[in-house]
């Protein structure tokens, strides 16, 4: 699978189907499932920005019910701790 990054996340079309998002990028590191049905996935990247300081950028989708990109997103977050863990 691919690495998402600004580049792809901005290529994929909203209103396209999130399945071919996870077959070209392998599944995303969480949802939330939010009202009516719309789910919010989330992938992280990970940037190194000094010893013990790293960014991380979410790309995040919104999708409706039917598997639809409805709206996207990026949040960077910058910490000196591992803030997301599985």
């Amino acid at each position: 699978h691919k690495l998402m990054n600004h580049e792809s996340f901005e290529k994929i079309p909203t209103y396209s189907e999130f399945c071919h998002v996870t077959k070209k990028f392998g599944p995303p590191y969480d949802y939330i499932l939010l009202k009516d049905g719309i789910k919010e996935y989330r992938y992280i990247q990970r940037n190194q920005i000094a010893p013990g300081v790293t960014e991380y950028v979410n790309f995040i989708f919104a999708t409706s019910y039917e598997g639809y990109i409805i709206g996207k997103n990026v949040e960077t977050v910058t910490g000196t701790a591992e803030l997301y863990r599985h």
